[in-house]
């Protein structure tokens, strides 16, 4: 029962972290993408992120 109950704490914490950092990637997304996407002589553009990198790359769009 207490390696159960370890366990849902854990995933817990995580969830609380992994919250914490989707808000931040939205942030980031939003506000620096496209001034940093503007400055490219480039038209067309790939952005490929992991993990959270992902989640800018999202925003970005």
């Amino acid at each position: 029962m207490s390696l159960a109950l370890s366990t849902l704490k854990l995933g817990v914490g995580l969830l609380a972290h992994w919250e914490a950092h989707k808000a931040k990637a939205k942030k980031v997304g939003l506000d620096y993408g496209y001034p940093l996407l503007s400055s490219l002589p480039e038209k067309q553009i790939t952005l490929m992120g992991f993990s959270l990198g992902t989640r800018v790359a999202y925003y970005i769009m």
